[in-house]
């Protein structure tokens, strides 16, 4: 008999807070458990607080990052895992890895990437270069950052969905809308593509789209984030920035999942994931953007046909347990099949 291969997974689980059900870190979790594997799971901020009194984060990692990597590091040589997966490589510092890396030889040691510029952080490209592999959102400059820094092997992962909870639900009037979108309005840290100011600052003028989390609206948060998904006619996915090769923020994947039909902002060689007038409908500006809206919600069986291609294509391909089979496949030999597959 085969035993199952241990993971041990460290990242920001954000157990303390309803965000903890629609990030992509629990999807990796129950992909991982459903591929087979026993999972152990290390919340790197929420344990800090268990050493510390104190709810800033500045203060809390100042007092309690100490005996949170030590506890960290016991887990570890406890739980002894064959792979160690860094979901967030912000999580995680120089000092505590070297110990990692010494304690456990035998692991293979996965970053996650998900955020912006590599090159531009010095701490988190030094963080990438202990790993054995760096998995990212983007097959373009971002990840060629990763395998300049030392990285042996470097590969594109979209973000994967959990069609448990990724699905469409029954309507709710306070929940509806003809157009949505989910997300700030501009980047905090970086230049935002011109193309989503704009569309935002329309929709925010219209009365059946609904804005959550940007230009003064509040955050949606949990299942009412995907109820308010499913109960849209039309889901805008566009990314602060749309120049990286097959890059998409998990905004789409959370859209399509949901069974909105959606509209998106052209990436580079995104028809690899999603084929446009099949799954989607991708725009490249806000003019049109805006005239495919018209078109859409004056046509709702072609509409509707096209979500039901795009949900069925996400749930199939993009779901989580197949999803970590391919990280594993990574591990294991090298590769994965997909038809997006980009490894450097």
């Amino acid at each position: 008999m085969a035993w199952a291969k241990r993971i041990l997974m460290i990242g920001d689980f954000k157990l303390h807070l309803p965000e903890s059900l629609r990030i992509e870190r629990r999807r990796w979790v129950k992909g991982f458990i459903r591929a087979g594997w026993d999972v152990q799971t290390f919340s790197y901020r929420n344990i800090i607080h268990h050493f510390t009194p104190f709810h800033k984060r500045k203060y809390a990692l100042f007092f309690g990052q100490k005996k949170t990597e030590e506890s960290l590091i016991q887990i570890a040589e406890s739980y002894r895992p064959d792979v160690v997966m860094i979901l967030n490589m912000k999580d995680i510092r120089l000092p505590c890895l070297d110990v990692l890396r010494k304690q456990m030889k035998q692991s293979v040691f996965v970053g996650r990437d998900n955020d912006w510029n590599p090159a531009q952080n010095k701490e988190r490209i030094q963080i990438a270069s202990q790993m054995d592999i760096v998995l990212a959102t983007n097959a373009d400059s971002w990840l060629h950052d990763y395998k300049k820094a030392g990285v042996p092997i470097c590969a594109f992962m979209p973000n994967p969905c959990d069609p448990d909870i990724q699905h469409p639900y029954e309507f709710a009037l306070l929940l509806s809308s003809d157009i949505l979108f989910i997300g700030r309005a501009e980047h905090p840290m970086h230049t935002t593509d011109p193309e989503r100011s704009v569309i935002l600052k329309r929709l925010s003028q219209m009365p059946r789209a609904r804005l959550y989390g940007g230009l003064g609206y509040g955050r949606i948060e949990g299942l009412d984030a995907f109820r308010a998904i499913s109960n849209t006619k039309i889901a805008l996915s566009i990314n602060a920035d749309n120049t990286q090769r097959l890059y998409h923020s998990d905004r789409l994947i959370n859209c399509l999942a949901c069974g909105a039909f959606t509209l998106a902002k052209r990436v580079p060689d995104t028809d690899l994931l999603f084929e446009d007038g099949k799954h989607l409908r991708y725009f490249d500006t806000a003019e049109e953007f805006f005239d495919l809206a018209d078109w859409y919600l004056a046509h709702d069986e072609e509409r509707e046909r096209i979500a039901c291609a795009g949900m069925e294509h996400a749930h199939r391909e993009m779901n989580c347990t197949r999803m970590a089979q391919r990280v594993i496949d990574l591990i294991e030999t090298g590769s994965y099949d997909a038809l997006w597959k980009y490894i450097l």
